[in-house]
């Protein structure tokens, strides 16, 4: 949530516990929203990032899957970017630690 408004919920049903080292983040690619420097203006850009995190998970869950948006709005555009076909979810805990980036690309 922001401010109390809801941008995204998540659901992970039919959970069971699974082997951590089943469990596999591989190279990440994440959308990350750069702000504008002037207050009360609309993000002026959004990337496309690469991370290779190095992580340990301790515990795991899987299950189905589900993401919907209730309250979109046009400063959390996240909306727009319906999944298509979500086959499982996970649930883990564990210790991560993220580098720099490996490459950022304009979207």
């Amino acid at each position: 949530t922001v401010e109390g408004r809801t941008l995204a919920d998540l659901r992970l049903s039919r959970a069971q516990a699974c082997d951590p080292g089943l469990i596999r983040f591989d190279p990440l690619l994440n959308l990350r929203l750069v702000h504008n420097l002037q207050q009360g203006k609309r993000h002026s850009l959004l990337e496309v990032v690469q991370i290779d995190p190095d992580h340990r998970i301790t515990e795991a869950v899987r299950g189905r899957a589900g993401l919907t948006y209730p309250e979109p709005s046009e400063d959390a555009p996240w909306h727009l970017l319906q999944p298509l076909n979500m086959i499982s979810a996970t649930y883990s805990v564990g210790d991560t630690e993220l580098p720099l980036a490996r490459f950022v690309m304009p979207y």
